[in-house]
């Protein structure tokens, strides 16, 4: 009985723990594409008319930023949406 328990209590321990990876995992990646478009707006838009080689990278810069953060924005509302409804799931 004691063993049973045991392995129950085991078994759910991995599970939770392998669902904090996996949890941790699409954190880090939200963050980094989160990140990388914030930066290009920023850089972007502080470079504006100082670009000796090209004057047109910090627009391409704003733009790129601009687009970067509209889509993750628009991909995370529709995730958010999806696991609100569990949409995709079967029902047993």
């Amino acid at each position: 009985m004691f063993r049973q328990k045991t392995k129950l209590f085991e078994t759910k321990m991995m599970n939770h723990l392998n669902d904090m990876k996996h949890t941790l995992r699409i954190v880090v990646i939200i963050l980094v594409f989160t990140i990388i478009p914030f930066a290009a707006l920023i850089i972007g838009g502080m470079r504006m008319n100082e670009c000796p080689i090209e004057k047109r990278i910090p627009i391409w810069l704003l733009i790129s930023g601009l687009v970067a953060i509209m889509t993750s924005s628009i991909l995370i509302t529709i995730v958010k949406f999806l696991c609100f409804y569990n949409i995709g799931s079967v029902a047993t």
